[in-house]
């Protein structure tokens, strides 16, 4: 009878070479998983760079708007921190895009309503000659423009009088002999301000007196182009 012989060492140098394989790759697998892992946490660190030069330039172009000037900034853009900012402009959208090698982050607003820009002072306004107000001052805060479109005029008590004419500096912007009465909206021929200095409501002129005893409380507001307005404004002058 034949005994079988079994080569112990072979299987045991291949169960070596079995048991070193394994764990190569093992620790293989951990050094990728490790890598892609740090690779992931550098892209999302880059990412929020992107994100804070973004909300860098955000604040760039709000400086510009309130500073009456464009916040346009084109390519290559505007250095910041570690990466650029580019800003685009179509009013009234603003799109800022932060960039930090491939990664880039964009925020989209829209600028200030025109009535937003807008500060009215009715503290100076005064009754001449029982018809006409003089002096409600005007200033542009921001943007690069307003557009004085329509205003809505009203006063109490009512006698029935009509607004018939509206200057703004020396530019008559309504003039109609027929008038409107209190409470009405006027149309006016659109005036443009660009310059940041103060302006005047110079003459709001009535066809017949006003009432002086007890004197008139007056209510106006503004309407602007971008069809934004200003809150009622309630005035009585002297």
């Amino acid at each position: 009878m034949m005994t079988k012989i079994i080569n112990q060492k072979g299987i045991s140098v291949f169960g070596i070479f079995v048991a070193i394989l394994i764990l190569s790759l093992a620790s293989f697998a951990a050094l990728y998983t490790t890598v892609v892992g740090e690779i992931a946490k550098v892209d999302e660190w880059v990412k929020g760079q992107a994100f804070y030069i973004a909300q860098g330039g955000a604040e760039y172009a709000m400086k510009k708007i309130y500073a009456s000037t464009t916040p346009a900034v084109a390519e290559p853009g505007k250095s910041f921190a570690n990466g650029t900012f580019i800003i685009t402009y179509a009013s009234p959208l603003i799109t800022i895009t932060g960039r930090v090698g491939n990664a880039k982050h964009t925020i989209q607003f829209n600028e200030p309503d025109q009535a937003d820009c807008v500060s009215f002072n009715t503290a100076s306004a005064i009754l001449d000659g029982n018809d006409k107000i003089h002096h409600i001052y005007f200033t542009k805060t921001c943007l690069t423009q307003i557009v004085i479109d329509k205003i809505t005029l009203s006063w109490s008590p009512n006698g029935g009088q009509k607004c018939k004419k509206v200057r703004i500096e020396n530019t008559y912007v309504y003039n109609n002999p027929t008038g409107l009465g209190s409470g009405s909206l006027f149309e006016l021929s659109d005036y443009t301000v660009t310059s940041a200095s103060q302006q005047d409501f110079s003459k709001i002129e009535f066809d017949s007196n006003i009432n002086t005893s007890p004197l008139t409380q007056f209510t106006l507001t503004v309407q602007f182009g971008d069809g934004s307005q200003t809150s009622a404004m309630t005035f009585t002058p002297p």
